[in-house]
């Protein structure tokens, strides 16, 4: 919606469920820290990790704990 045009208040108050309005404050924050393309980067990390689990053997909370720890930092660098 944000990318649309619409304000981030009007994003979230169009919301369904609605935001609880205790946490909007958080949410505008997370709002900002997430612009699409860097939410989109963290999905494409998320999916790959998924993939990595279903197809390599590999431990499965290694890969999710690698996946989990690159989008921390993502988060971080905003």
């Amino acid at each position: 919606m944000v990318e649309a045009g619409r304000s981030a208040d009007q994003a979230i108050k169009s919301l369904r469920p609605p935001v609880i309005f205790k946490q909007a404050e958080r949410f505008r924050g997370q709002l900002r820290r997430w612009p699409p393309d860097r939410l989109a980067a963290a999905l494409d990390l998320l999916t790959a990790a998924e993939m990595d689990c279903k197809t390599t053997g590999l431990p499965a909370e290694a890969i999710c704990g690698r996946a989990l720890m690159r989008i921390a930092q993502a988060a971080g660098k905003a």
